[in-house]
Order: C-alpha cells, then structure tokens, then sequence
C-alpha cells in the first residue's frame, strides 16, 4: 500500500481515518514523504508524513490531535527502535506536519 511494511501501512491508515475523523471538513489529505514517498524506505527508516488541512488545526481538534500524537506509540505497527530489532533506540518512527492547503496550492500554481 504506501510502505514495505504491512503493519506501518495499518498504523498510517487508521491515523488518517482517525485525523479525518478530528478535522471533519477541513481535512484536505495526509501523504507520505521522504524516504517513503520515494520507495527507498527501509526498516531503517522514519516514515514522514505530512496532512493538508483548509485551516490550523486549534481549540478541540487540536487537542485531539495531540492526544492521537501520544497514543501512537502504544499502537501496532509503530516501533520506538527501526524495523530491526537490533537498531538501537530513537525517538519515534512517525513525524508528522501539518499545513495549510493554500499553500501547498500556491506551488502547485
């Protein structure tokens, strides 16, 4: 799907089921970048994403989003050491952005 991995590429997509649920009609879409984006992800890999919103996130749904962020690490699928056992430990596995759509339009243009 957007990964080698089968249960990173579960993890990512109830993340985005679950920002689509917190932001309604603001979000736009959440894509993979970096190393995934470009198919050289491997299991030492971060995975980068970012989310397009048509707003800041703020109020609840930022507080929302906050509490997804901490949960993550307890979910399948994340791994606080690379995809090998053996790497030594980081500090996560996800890193996420997240921006305006006008501005990503901006380039586009």
């Amino acid at each position: 799907m957007f990964t080698p991995f089968e249960e990173l590429d579960a993890l990512l997509a109830d993340f985005t089921r679950s920002v689509r649920d917190i932001l309604g009609d603001t979000f736009v879409g959440a894509y993979v970048q970096g190393s995934f984006a470009l198919r050289a992800g491997d299991m030492h890999s971060d995975c980068d994403f970012v989310v397009a919103t048509t707003v800041l996130p703020s109020g609840s749904a930022e507080a929302e989003l906050r509490r997804l962020h901490d949960e993550i690490p307890t979910r399948r699928g994340f791994r606080t050491r690379g995809w090998d056992p053996a790497d030594p430990p980081r500090p996560g596995s996800l890193e996420a952005t997240y921006a305006f759509a006008a501005y990503a339009q901006s380039f586009a243009d």
